[in-house]
C-alpha cells in the first residue's frame, strides 16, 4: 500500500463524526460538549471512518489487519492516510484538552 502523504483526496472524508467519536473516549470535556456521533445520518464511508476511529480507540492506538481491511474496501489509499493522520492529531489535540482540563465553559 502506498502512503501518498502530500497528495490530496478527492472526496472530503466527514471527519467531524470520526472527530466527536473519538471525544467520547478521550478525556477532553471541552470536545465532549461539542456532541455525541450521530450514526443516523451516517452515510457508508461515513460509517467505516468512526468505526475504524471506535477500533483505534479500543486498541489504543493499534488495529488488526481485518480492520485495515475493512478500510481498503471503502477508501482510497489517500483517504486511509488522510483518515489516520486526522485521527492521530485529533487524539493528540483532545489528549491536550484533558491535561490541560479544558471544560464545557471555556466555549
Amino acid at each position: 500500500m502506498e502512503y501518498p502523504i502530500f497528495k490530496p483526496c478527492r472526496e472530503k472524508l466527514d471527519t467531524y463524526e470520526v472527530r466527536r467519536t473519538l471525544a467520547q473516549k478521550n478525556g477532553c470535556l471541552y470536545c465532549k460538549a461539542k456532541g455525541k456521533p450521530n450514526p443516523v445520518d451516517y452515510d457508508e464511508k461515513t460509517a467505516v471512518c468512526t468505526g475504524f476511529a471506535e477500533a483505534f480507540l479500543a486498541g489504543k492506538g493499534q488495529t488488526s489487519p481485518n480492520v485495515t481491511a475493512v478500510l481498503k474496501e471503502y477508501l482510497t489509499d489517500a483517504e486511509i492516510s488522510e483518515l489516520i493522520a486526522f485521527i492521530c492529531f485529533t487524539t493528540a489535540s483532545q489528549y491536550f484538552g484533558a491535561l490541560m482540563q479544558l471544560g464545557e465553559q471555556q466555549r
